[in-house]
């Protein structure tokens, strides 16, 4: 639904019909104009889900402080350092110990070029102990958490330290 483009994407989506997604995806996004960034908390607290994937341009202080209609955060995690990843020290994404449902699935097949991944940039991903709806899903093979996900009222997010951009990692080329 909402896509970053580098500029004046702040009110972007504004006029989409929430009620009519399942699930609504913010792939790179900076940041959300207010209107959206309310209705879009309301959507999920009445029980639609939310795919966070920051890019290089996502506004940290932004998604850190939005929040739910009750108060609580949106975020599972807080989006702490964007890490820029050595060339030659890059890594990939660890098939041990999934947790999160839908990837517990890909992992399982035997099939998966998952391991096949090269993380070149990452935000990393900073969960509260304390914060018992929050869980890790997966990590990457240097620990970080890769997968955080909670629910959030009625509805779930999902917070991806990886974005689907090329530049952060192979994996949107990647089969899995």
């Amino acid at each position: 639904m909402v896509g970053g483009d580098g500029g004046g994407g702040a009110d972007r989506g504004e006029g989409t019909r929430l009620e009519d997604c399942g699930v609504v995806v913010l792939a790179d996004v900076p940041r959300l104009g207010a209107p959206v960034a309310d209705a879009l908390a309301r959507f999920v607290g009445d029980g639609g889900g939310l795919w966070i994937a920051p890019g290089r341009r996502a506004e940290a202080d932004f998604y850190n402080q939005w929040k739910l209609p009750d108060g609580r955060l949106v975020l599972p995690a807080r989006l702490g350092e964007r890490k820029i990843v050595d060339p030659d020290r890059q890594f990939g994404i660890s098939t041990e110990n999934v947790h999160h449902a839908a990837m517990q699935k890909v992992v399982a097949e035997g099939h998966s070029d998952l391991a096949s991944a090269s993380v070149a940039a990452y935000w990393e991903l900073v969960v509260d102990a304390d914060d018992v709806r929050s869980s890790i899903g997966m990590l990457l093979e240097n620990g970080a958490p890769m997968l955080v996900e909670s629910d959030a009222g009625d509805g779930r997010v999902v917070l991806s330290s990886l974005s689907v951009d090329v530049d952060d990692s192979n994996l949107p080329t990647l089969f899995s």
